[in-house]
């Protein structure tokens, strides 16, 4: 969004139009008409006149420049109704550029590139040209793009054009995608203003700018509540709130990395209802289909997930989630939403809940490691709900996770890397007799770990506890215990001992230096 300098009368010395339009000057603006300026040129940013003075709340030059436009627009419907022979009440070609000739010279360029069948071009091809003289009775021309002895004519036509601008509400320029009057009016101007802009025909469901956001999206990122109220009030049935960007997001998900909770819990329900009423979902699937997100660029790892920092719209998503049923089965990169929630310890009432209410979940399995829900409330530390799961259901839990081997033994790797001695206790306690009976297995995913030299010489208090509940493994330990350095390692412990000794002489000589016993012929490392 452009910021408010570009729209002050300073800043257009040289377009006298986009002057009188930041000054509200109704009487210039009539002039400046009537001596052929362009109005639908645009300056730097696609701003053109409109622009300007729907930024700075100029009803009366707004409504000025709305009515050369609908005269302009007319002799465009009459082209297309008695020329062209198509209904003006269709909407396909309002998708399509018109551009605009404004010298004679370039109106007589436009009706000689012209096709003489504008039916026979498929709409998504056609280039319009609506021209501010006539010429030879034609007023509105569709290029003729299909044909090949004229392409590169016709191209090269369209690129002089193009600074003309667009005869449109919705683009300025074709140029570059800014964004539009619409979504200027919605962030900074007055509701009256956006009313004459959507009566005269400007779009609130089209997408333009940076990530072609709706002009709702463009008001709830401003947090503009009473512009908002009123296009949910009033115009409710002309665009979709639920809408996505180009990049995926909606108006939920930008909320929540704006942490704009007040905001959030304001529009949520409201949301829910408008898909359950519009598309006849339930309350949950419109729910889950608003709430779900995940970059649709396949390298990117981004989801909705990542943005739940705050503790207000910590504590809104699990109130939504319990109200609407979050679905925690959910696809996210490399995972799925019950795994990502545990590990992260995002809505773990919520996911307690639903995993108490369907085992069956236990046995999903996300995450690099493709650990199941149940070993990941194990690695994850949640030891104190899977300790209520080992109580009120221990067969049906203990089965699940001794059903798949590699699954149990890296859940005893990834406890005993992270040295956590309360699960490592957590584990025995209820698999004991599973992992002795096979002690070489066991071994392997313990002491036989690359990581297990670092975890003696950091952690040797859990490492003598790892002895003490499995002394089966003790002749293990103490080979790994009495077991030759290898020559990296020996290196690494002597340039540690070469850095303490550097460090420790360095600060000897500056004291012996402060109490001024200097050390002659010695210089300092």
């Amino acid at each position: 969004m452009q910021h408010r300098q570009p729209f002050r009368k300073e800043s257009f010395r040289d377009r006298p139009l986009h002057r009188a339009a930041a000054e509200g000057d109704t009487k210039a603006v009539a002039e400046c008409l009537a001596q052929d300026i362009n109005p639908y040129e645009p300056a730097e940013k696609g701003i053109t006149p409109l622009f300007v003075a729907v930024r700075n709340r100029k009803e009366a030059v707004v409504r000025l420049l709305l009515d050369r436009y609908e005269e302009d627009l007319r002799s465009v419907r009459e082209t297309i109704k008695h020329r062209f022979l198509w209904k003006v009440e269709a909407t396909g070609w309002r998708s399509r550029p018109i551009l605009i000739a404004w010298t004679r010279e370039e109106c007589e360029r436009a009706v000689e590139l012209a096709t003489n069948c504008p039916a026979g071009i498929p709409l998504n091809a056609q280039v319009f040209v609506w021209l501010h003289h006539i010429h030879e009775g034609h007023r509105f021309v569709a290029l003729d793009v299909a044909n090949r002895s004229k392409l590169v004519a016709v191209f090269r036509f369209i690129g002089q054009l193009l600074p003309n601008g667009v005869l449109s509400l919705d683009r300025s320029d074709y140029r570059e995608n800014y964004d539009n009057c619409l979504q200027v009016a919605c962030c900074y101007s007055t509701v009256e203003i956006v009313d004459l802009l959507i009566a005269r025909g400007a779009s609130l469901t089209l997408g333009t700018g940076p990530n072609d956001r709706t002009p709702f999206m463009a008001a709830c990122e401003m947090v503009r509540e009473l512009m908002i109220e009123h296009l949910l009030a009033k115009h409710i049935d002309r665009f979709d709130p639920t809408a996505r960007r180009q990049d995926e997001k909606n108006i939920v998900h930008l909320l929540v990395q704006m942490q704009e909770h007040k905001f959030l819990e304001r529009l949520m329900d409201r949301l829910v209802q408008y898909r359950v009423k519009k598309f006849r979902e339930t309350d949950s699937r419109a729910f889950n289909q608003i709430f779900f997100y995940r970059a649709s660029d396949e390298w990117s790892y981004e989801h909705i997930w990542h943005h739940v920092r705050s503790q207000p719209i910590k504590q809104l998503c699990a109130k939504y989630a319990k109200q609407y049923q979050l679905d925690v089965t959910v696809d996210l990169p490399h995972t799925i939403v019950l795994e990502y929630l545990v590990r992260q310890g995002l809505l773990l009432d919520y996911c307690y809940e639903t995993i108490r209410n369907d085992l069956s979940l236990l046995r999903l399995c996300g995450g690099y490691d493709e650990l199941p829900i149940l070993h990941s409330l194990i690695v994850s530390k949640r030891l104190k709900f899977a300790e209520e799961l080992y109580r009120d259901h221990g067969e049906i839990v203990k089965g699940i996770f001794e059903a798949e081997p590699n699954q149990a033994y890296s859940t005893m790797r990834y406890v005993v890397q992270q040295a956590d001695e309360p699960g490592l206790q957590f584990i025995l306690k209820h698999h004991r007799e599973y992992f002795l009976r096979d002690v070489d297995k066991l071994r392997e995913s313990t002491v036989g770990m690359y990581f297990f030299k670092e975890l003696r010489q950091k952690k040797p208090h859990f490492v003598d506890s790892l002895l003490e509940v499995i002394p089966e493994l003790q002749n293990a330990i103490n080979e790994a215990k009495s077991a030759k350095k290898e020559t990296y390692e020996l290196d690494n412990d002597f340039y540690a001992v070469f850095e303490k000794l550097r460090n420790s002489f360095s600060k000897t000589v500056e004291q012996l230096e402060a109490d001024g016993k200097g050390i002659r012929g010695i210089s300092r490392w």
